[in-house]
């Protein structure tokens, strides 16, 4: 999926932000976060924190209104060898959604380049389409901490415990609403992972025989790279949901849905409640 922006002033490595481009990041990449736990936040960063419980309060609100979703397990895959898992939880009410879930390397993959991410994303659907109202993501890698929350056309950050000036949100649709709350396999749309955008161009469209949908895209990013990406939907209990998503970059890279059960019926195995996830969001302030 979409990488993140290097900072140009810098002679450290591209980033990768979100998802599975993140997963294809390598080794050299990354420094070493040797407790694996959040960096503690300064006391400019307290305002920051209340303004982001507070969106996290709201979706707390809105997760109280669902009572079942459905659960989704993914395997990450770099150059066909095991690299992280991921798990998604897309709940839906009234026309409204929430998806929240968490990603991690794995394996030989996590000694080389640690990483871990949780997400939640809530808004509306009109008709096919979403049309998210709020983001939040959190992410740990060595070395560095992200907090990122996108709402009313304003994108807020803290990395490494440093609030970031605030700038306007990126265009188009984030990659979590289109992939797991629209489900569109559009010829032509805008991404954005939160902070950086993908101009996306659909190349080739197949619907197989079980209905099953794949699209492969040439895809642009902010900077200007290109590389190729695909994305395959499917249904699972009745919801439309991506079985398959990679991309081409020198390597290839997929994330490869392996189980879907839906949530409230037991069969889940891990408590997924909007709240626990809008908490994870937030940083941990005085």
């Amino acid at each position: 999926m979409p990488p993140a922006r290097r900072r140009r002033n810098q002679p450290a490595p591209r980033g990768r932000t979100f998802l599975l481009s993140r997963l294809a990041r390598p080794a050299c990449c990354a420094g070493r976060r040797r407790t694996g736990q959040p960096l503690a936040q300064p006391r400019p960063a307290i305002a920051f924190g209340r303004f982001l419980r507070r969106a996290a309060a709201a979706v707390t609100m809105l997760g109280a209104a669902h009572s079942h979703g459905l659960y989704l397990e993914y395997q990450a895959f770099i150059a066909g060898t095991r690299a992280g898992t991921a798990q998604v939880h897309i709940e839906r009410d009234a026309g409204r959604y929430t998806v929240h879930g968490a990603i991690a390397t794995q394996g030989l993959w996590h000694r080389l380049a640690p990483w871990r991410a949780r997400f939640v994303v809530d808004g509306w659907l009109e008709g096919e389409l979403a049309r998210p109202v709020q983001l939040g993501l959190q992410e740990w890698a060595r070395r560095k901490e992200r907090t990122i929350h996108v709402a009313k056309g304003t994108l807020r950050q803290l990395r490494n415990g440093r609030l970031r000036p605030q700038r306007p949100a990126p265009p188009g649709v984030d990659i979590v609403s289109a992939l797991w709350a629209g489900g569109q396999c559009q010829a032509e749309q805008v991404l954005n992972n939160g902070r950086h955008v993908y101009a996306m161009t659909r190349r080739r469209h197949q619907v197989r025989d079980d209905g099953s949908e794949r699209c492969d895209y040439d895809i642009v990013d902010d900077d200007g790279e290109r590389f190729r990406g695909w994305v395959e939907f499917g249904e699972r209990h009745g919801w439309r949901v991506p079985l398959e998503i990679g991309r081409i970059d020198g390597v290839t890279s997929r994330l490869a849905l392996v189980s879907a059960a839906l949530s409230g019926s037991g069969a889940d195995t891990r408590d997924w409640s909007a709240a626990a996830a809008a908490r994870a969001v937030t940083p941990a302030l005085p």
